[in-house]
C-alpha cells in the first residue's frame, strides 16, 4: 500500500513539474522546400529561464536553412539578425515563450 502511495505521489509530482514546460519543435532542413527532420521531434524549455529557437538562413528571397530546437532564453542570439556582405547570405534568429510549438 505505501509502495503504491508513494508511485502515485512521485507521478503527480513528476506532472505538476512538467506542466510549465514549454515543448519545442526540434529538427533541421536542410534543403530549400524539404520538410524539417526528424519530423516529430521536440525538446522541453522552462521559461522565462529557456525559450524555443527558430534559425532561418536564406539567401536572396530563398529560404536555403531552417533550425527549429530550445535555447537559453537569455542567450546573446535572440532576436539577432546577421547579414553576410560576401556571400548575400541572411539569419536571423527567432526565441519564443508564447506556447507549445511556437517556433514552428
Amino acid at each position: 500500500m505505501a509502495r503504491a502511495l508513494l508511485l502515485t505521489a512521485s507521478a503527480l509530482l513528476c506532472l505538476m513539474l512538467g506542466a510549465d514546460a514549454l515543448r519545442c519543435r526540434l529538427c533541421s532542413s536542410l534543403h530549400p522546400g524539404m520538410p524539417c527532420m526528424p519530423q516529430k521531434m521536440s525538446c522541453n524549455s522552462h521559461p522565462p529561464k529557456e525559450a524555443c529557437l527558430s534559425i532561418t538562413i536564406s539567401y536572396g528571397d530563398q529560404v536555403e536553412q531552417k533550425m527549429l530546437g530550445c535555447i537559453q532564453a537569455d542567450n546573446k542570439k535572440c532576436g539577432l539578425t546577421w547579414d553576410d556582405p560576401k556571400t548575400g547570405r541572411h539569419a536571423e534568429y527567432k526565441c519564443c515563450s508564447s506556447g507549445d510549438h511556437c517556433n514552428e
